[in-house]
């Protein structure tokens, strides 16, 4: 029989055999570490999809401004915003160089801004499936109704923002 230097305590043997950690407490810390994981990815989602939801805001709302700008800029041409925007070849209402001089009719200074907006690589594309609506009614100061919409990509609903203004001076 070995003798030891120190007394051998029953309560020592207990504590000896509970040494370590079982696998169902390893499982069940487990389960609540994945349960935390994917909590936090779902904010993740959220904030992501909260985030694209105001760049698309901020964007449509930038354009808004900018058409309405142009818009007060050609404020005689009223009603003209109301036509539906054609994509064929449209006047060229910018002088591109020093030596050309171009004149437009408000009308087609109208139709170029439209174009400008919707066609082909024009500003809406900055915006997924961006639609452009312009209402003016035929007053002496005309008030037109922008709206300008676009389908958010990570759940397909419609979004839209929409401006009152005037034209200021009357015709």
């Amino acid at each position: 029989m070995k003798s030891s230097i120190f007394p051998i305590n029953p309560d020592m043997m207990r504590y000896r055999k509970n040494k370590g950690v079982s696998l169902l407490e390893t499982v069940l810390a487990l389960v609540i570490v994945t349960i935390g994981l994917l909590g936090s990815l779902q904010l993740f989602s959220n904030s992501i999809k909260g985030t694209t939801g105001a760049d698309f805001d901020v964007t449509a709302s930038e354009l808004s401004t900018q058409l309405i700008e142009r818009m007060r800029s050609n404020n005689s041409a009223g009603t003209a915003y109301n036509t539906p925007v054609n994509c064929s070849p449209a006047t060229q209402c910018i002088q591109t160089s020093n030596s050309d001089n171009i004149s437009c009719s408000t009308t087609e200074i109208a139709k170029f801004d439209l174009q400008q907006f919707s066609c082909d690589n024009g500003m809406l594309q900055a915006l997924p499936s961006g639609s452009l609506h312009v209402n003016c009614n035929d007053t002496a100061i005309p008030e037109c109704t922008i709206v300008i919409g676009w389908r958010t990509p990570l759940d397909s609903s419609t979004q839209t923002i929409t401006n009152n203004i005037k034209l200021g001076r009357s015709r």
